[in-house]
């Protein structure tokens, strides 16, 4: 073997080792494999933050330690498949700190949803799981009830788009029994939530469809998981609306 050779390999090996050591520290907050949250890493990554930007330690506002937070936004690039973990991470314990919070708002961002803006007015990470369930329950409910309204039909869409990705298995159901006015709000939902579905090509509902099963099926199990569950506390902070 010549020296040109010998560098080559020794060359690629060291690509391979950088690469190795940059999806480590890329995964730092948790396991790709076990799907697994390290609160740690998340109270780590918000000392980090706060030695870069002193000013920060005197926000009360959990949104402003979200900008610029690397395990935040690692652990929303995962997507809907880390939304069972963060809302067992949540539970866990008897602490509902600005961590977990922050595992909140990455669980909203991941689903497509503001349930603050919504029926479930959330004001701490315990309250969200609450909202989160409660939301589940009733998507289906709420796209049949929001498709039926006598709203018009830029309202519905609207309304619809509000719903998050768990609304999508049942709003595709629709597509497919013909009621092709529920596109918009897929394609809506599906923009706002792109790091879990890929995009949708000539407004081809049908082969997206088909495309993303996976997540739409993941979604399906969600919303029967949360109905399956009978005792939720309904105390919240602020009274939902009715």
């Amino acid at each position: 073997m010549n020296k040109k050779m010998v560098i080559s390999a020794l060359l690629g090996i060291g690509i391979g080792v950088i690469g190795c050591l940059g999806t480590i520290l890329n995964d730092k907050a948790y396991s790709s494999s076990s799907r697994t949250i390290s609160i740690v890493e998340i109270r780590n990554e918000v000392d980090r933050l706060i030695k870069n930007n002193p000013n920060l330690a005197y926000s009360s506002n959990p949104y402003d330690y979200v900008q610029n937070n690397e395990i935040y936004h690692n652990i929303v690039k995962v997507g809907y498949k880390f939304l069972p973990e963060i809302e067992r991470t949540i539970v866990d314990g008897n602490s509902f700190g600005l961590e977990k919070y922050l595992l909140a708002i990455a669980a909203e961002e991941i689903a497509g949803i503001q349930l603050k803006k919504g029926k479930y007015r959330w004001s701490d990470p315990e309250e969200f799981v609450r909202a989160w369930n409660f939301h589940l329950q009733e998507v289906e409910q709420r796209v049949d009830d929001i498709i039926k309204s006598d709203d018009n039909l830029k309202t519905k869409s609207e309304n619809l788009s509000k719903l998050g990705a768990p609304a999508l298995p049942f709003l595709v159901d629709k597509i497919n029994q013909g009621n092709t006015e529920v596109a918009l709000a897929i394609d809506n939902i599906v923009s706002s939530v792109h790091q879990s579905f890929s995009t949708i090509e000539n407004h081809n509902i049908d082969r997206w469809a088909k495309e993303n099963e996976a997540q739409l099926t993941f979604y399906r199990s969600l919303v029967k998981n949360a109905s399956d569950k009978t005792i939720i506390r309904r105390d919240f902070r602020f009274t939902p609306d009715t």
